[in-house]
């Protein structure tokens, strides 16, 4: 694989770290740590790649491909943005509580 910049496809890589992350309720709001994570996108599917943390075995059906690496990828309570410019946003909605981060994703194409 090789980093691009270029439209991304079936295959590819991505590598992202995020920026900010915070978790609230109506009560309280605390910052999380920051948090390198990757995930392989597939024809229909986003499977994240991380052994540990919060995206652990993680699995997000892809909603909306507006082309490129402009998509959009969810699941009952998560929600995930990435932006052809590589800046990503990811929320978690419970019952009483968010958690949101944002940050940017490196892609790597796959080799034909």
């Amino acid at each position: 694989m090789q980093p691009s910049s270029a439209s991304a496809g079936i295959g590819d890589m991505y590598f992202c770290e995020t920026k900010r992350a915070i978790e609230f309720t109506e009560k309280w709001e605390k910052k999380l740590p920051d948090y390198k994570f990757m995930f392989k996108r597939t024809k229909e599917t986003l499977f994240f790649l991380n052994r540990t943390g919060p995206y652990k075995g993680l699995k997000l059906t892809l909603e909306k491909l507006v082309r490129g690496e402009n998509f959009i990828a969810s699941s009952s309570f998560i929600r995930f943005h990435h932006a052809d410019t590589g800046d990503f946003s990811y929320a978690l909605i419970g019952t009483g509580i968010v958690n949101g981060r944002v940050g940017k994703c490196s892609t790597f194409k796959s080799l034909p």
